[in-house]
This record gives C-alpha cells, sequence and structure tokens, in this order.
C-alpha cells in the first residue's frame, strides 16, 4: 500500500469516528431538548436548533446542518426556544440559547455559553436533568421579571420575531 493510501485510509476513519461523536451529541441534545420540552409541557414546534449565530440555517432537530465541532472537542449549536404572549399568541418572542455538548464516556457536558455552570447529564440520572431543566428555566424567568428586558444577558440571545414589530407594544 502507498503511503499515499494510507493517508487516504487514516482520513476515513478520522471522519467517520468525528461523524459519530457529532450524531452521538446531537442525538443526546436531541434527548435531552425533547425531555425538557416535556417537562415543561413547552410545544415540541417551538423548539428548533440554528446555526451559530445564523437563525436562517435551523432545523426540528440537532443534526450536522446546525451543528458544528470545534477543536476543543465540543459540539456547538443555538437552541432556539419561543414563547408567545397569553393575552397575544401572535405576539412571539424567541430566546436563542448558545449551547456546547462533550461527549465524556457514557456522559455528556452540556454548557450554555457565557455562564460558568456545566452539566454533566446522561440519560438515565433524571435528577442531573432536573437540575439542567430548573436551570434554564430560572435564567428564562429571572430575565422575564426584570422591569425591562435586558438584551445583555449572558448566554441569552433574544429577540422579538419580526413579524411582530408591530406588536411590541400592547
Amino acid at each position: 500500500m502507498s503511503t499515499y493510501q494510507e493517508l487516504c485510509d487514516a482520513f476515513t476513519e478520522s471522519y467517520k469516528r468525528q461523524n459519530e461523536y457529532s450524531n452521538d451529541c446531537c442525538d443526546f441534545a436531541n434527548f435531552v431538548f425533547k425531555k425538557m420540552a416535556e417537562h415543561a409541557e413547552w410545544p415540541q414546534d417551538r423548539i428548533t436548533f440554528s446555526r451559530d449565530k445564523q437563525p436562517e440555517v435551523w432545523s426540528p432537530t440537532c443534526n450536522r446542518t446546525v451543528a458544528s465541532l470545534r477543536k476543543d472537542g465540543y459540539l456547538y449549536f443555538d437552541v432556539c426556544l419561543e414563547i408567545r404572549r397569553n393575552d397575544n399568541p401572535a405576539h412571539r418572542y424567541k430566546i436563542t440559547i448558545p449551547t456546547t455538548v462533550k461527549k465524556f464516556g457514557e456522559s455528556f457536558f452540556v454548557k450554555i455559553e457565557d455562564m460558568e455552570d456545566e452539566f454533566l447529564l446522561n440519560e438515565n440520572d433524571t435528577d442531573e436533568l432536573q437540575k439542567f431543566f430548573e436551570f434554564i428555566f430560572g435564567t428564562i424567568k429571572r430575565h422575564f421579571g426584570t422591569p425591562f428586558l435586558d438584551w445583555d444577558v449572558p448566554g441569552l440571545l433574544r429577540e422579538i420575531d419580526p413579524e411582530d414589530e408591530d406588536n411590541k407594544e400592547e
């Protein structure tokens, strides 16, 4: 076998491992955010995944289209949660949570960018999943508990749906 062929084989094997790793991280992210939606009774169709600060590249599930693998082994993607006002369901508000996932054995480190908390989660540890859900919901609730929406809270990016710009003050 030529040196070139050996390098091609090594590249092919590396690519397969990277894809498998990315798929494992996305599968876990899909599991976690599906469980989070069930826990909060959040409509599943109001949770999407998008590429880093590119909301036009989105998917209802985490996959290689929306997630990118960093050199440090973290898979990065945005989780977009849509909230609608009770008094005006047409008025939508999107919270984008920049999320990283890194596989660690049979578990995964899950972290919200720019926040210190990092969670070691696995599918069987319901207590840790519960803590993660409460962390997410507590962060969102604190955000909405301020007299004015603070657009600069680290870790969360927020936006009024562009279609609803006329509905800001109702």
